[in-house]
């Protein structure tokens, strides 16, 4: 009798946790904007384009794939990956506010 119920136990412990996993991200992205944000946030000149803030940070190249803009303690900031010196994918965090 008592393994029915560990069995049942058991299901809805991983059931909780698949649950957890799946909110987690997102969670996790909800101090990032949407596309459309960044779009209106460049456009109202809250924040610089990610080409004016890679620039600004001395980066000359064009970000590998899409970039994100996340609030970090306040303050708005790009997240973009680029090619390192050994052709691999570097990420790194940049001044979107160009404070």
């Amino acid at each position: 009798m008592k393994h029915p119920f560990l069995a049942r136990t058991a299901v809805a412990g991983m059931a909780l946790s698949l649950i957890l996993a799946a909110v987690a991200p997102a969670a996790a992205q909800q101090n990032c904007l949407t596309p459309r944000e960044i779009q209106e946030a460049v456009a109202s000149g809250k924040i610089l384009t990610v080409d004016e803030a890679m620039s600004a940070d001395g980066i000359n190249e064009r970000p590998l794939g899409q970039a994100k803009v996340c609030r970090s303690n306040g303050n708005l900031e790009y997240h973009v990956n680029v090619m390192d010196d050994y052709g691999e994918a570097a990420p790194k965090v940049l001044d979107a506010e160009g404070s």
